[in-house]
C-alpha cells in the first residue's frame, strides 16, 4: 500500500505547523569556526518541537485512511505532538511511555486526551 503522496493536496488537519524562521547565529558560527551558521527555530512549532512537522504528515494519512487510533512509544515529544494532533483530527491516541517520564510531559499528553500506558523501562 502506498502511504505518500496524499490524495488532496492540501493537508486536512493541521495545527499551523511549519514556517518556522531561520536565525543567523553568528556566535555559534564563531565558536566553530564557521563564517555563516543559520539554525531553524522548530521551538515554534505548535507542540513545541520539530515532531510537529512529522506527526502533521502521519495524522492526515491515518485520517485519509479512516483510522480511528493511534499508538505510539514515547517519551516526550513525539507522544505529544501525536496527542495534539490526534485531539485535532478526532483520532483516540494512546501513549506508551516509561514511568520515569517527566510529570510535564504525561500532563501534556493527557491535556489533549491521550490515554497514557506506563511501563517499566
Amino acid at each position: 500500500m502506498d502511504f505518500l503522496p496524499f490524495e488532496s493536496a492540501e493537508p486536512t488537519i493541521s495545527l499551523g505547523e511549519g514556517w518556522t524562521p531561520i536565525l543567523s547565529c553568528p556566535r555559534m558560527a564563531g565558536a566553530l569556526g564557521l563564517q555563516k551558521l543559520m539554525c531553524k527555530d522548530e521551538g515554534l512549532n505548535p507542540t513545541g518541537s520539530f515532531k510537529a512537522r512529522g506527526m502533521a504528515v502521519a495524522i492526515n494519512k491515518a485520517y485519509e485512511l479512516g483510522i480511528s487510533t493511534c499508538v505510539i512509544p514515547s517519551a516526550g515529544n513525539a507522544g505529544v505532538a501525536l496527542s495534539a494532533y490526534g485531539a485535532r483530527a478526532g483520532i483516540q491516541v494512546t501513549i506508551v511511555l516509561p514511568g520515569h517520564t517527566p510529570s510535564k510531559m504525561k500532563d501534556a499528553c493527557s491535556s489533549y486526551g491521550a490515554r497514557l500506558v506506563e511501563v517499566d523501562g
